[in-house]
């Protein structure tokens, strides 16, 4: 998506999603089943509150008064919730220039050898994680950085979740006229990635999303792109609009 387009708020509340719509279904049932949430952004205070806010108003149909709400209030609220299948649940803030895919990846090993098994990581944003280590240059290195870990967490059956910005060529078709209800139909799999054009070659699952106003409401417009291992969809059955509720 473009700057400011719910990128991390989507992914957030898939971060809460996958636990609390699913049963887990254990290689090892020896471990213990863990969703993992890393921002290379936001604070535990910010990304913690959209998600408070966003089960809060999910349950009760309005946004939380947050006066008088303590942190061990919202805390505790947050894990009756998110524990309610029996998933583990693990946040945490991260410089990225003191990670590279090393770190990341030596992360996982360490909970894994705590006794978790990782269902889902969601890394916002990887593009920002220090590329020390990946090869190639004026693009191709974010490239591999994706690639790396396509490769790692696929191996361990670890569904692997990372927002990433569209480029300018995407923003100068909004500025030429383009309608944000159409414009994931007009960048959907054509490379429209910041920083390297490459990266759709690596993922298995594209999704674009930008917000617009439909009958003076706000929308979330989302298309899907490239699906590797999954049947051919028609256009009309890759797009769909979302209201936002609140």
């Amino acid at each position: 998506a473009l700057q400011h387009e719910y990128k991390s708020g989507l992914v957030q509340s898939l971060f809460m999603q996958i636990p609390m719509y699913n049963i887990p279904k254990m290689i090892d049932t020896s471990k213990k089943p863990l969703v993992l949430y890393i921002s290379f952004e936001d604070d535990p205070e910010v990304f913690g509150g959209f998600m408070y806010k966003y089960l809060y108003s999910s349950e009760h149909g309005t946004l939380p008064d947050l006066k008088g709400v303590t942190p061990e209030a919202i805390q505790k609220y947050m894990q009756e919730k998110l524990r309610i299948n029996g998933y583990h649940i693990k946040m945490l803030r991260v410089n990225p220039s003191a990670w590279t895919y090393k770190e990341l990846f030596n992360y996982i090993l360490l909970l894994e050898s705590q006794g978790y098994e990782i269902h889902a990581c969601i890394v916002d944003y990887l593009i920002k994680m220090d590329v020390t280590g990946c090869i190639g240059k004026g693009g191709t290195e974010y490239r591999d950085l994706y690639d790396r870990c396509r490769q790692f967490f696929s191996v361990k059956k670890i569904t692997f979740i990372s927002p990433h910005q569209m480029s300018t060529e995407a923003k100068q078709l909004v500025r030429n006229g383009t309608n944000k209800m159409n414009l994931v139909k007009e960048v959907v799999g054509k490379g429209y990635t910041e920083l390297s054009k490459q990266i759709d070659q690596v993922v298995d699952v594209e999704i674009c999303i930008a917000k617009a106003l439909m009958n003076k409401k706000w929308v979330l417009t989302m298309m899907i792109g490239k699906h590797r291992g999954a049947p051919i969809l028609a256009d009309d059955l890759k797009y769909q609009i979302l209201r936002f509720p609140l």
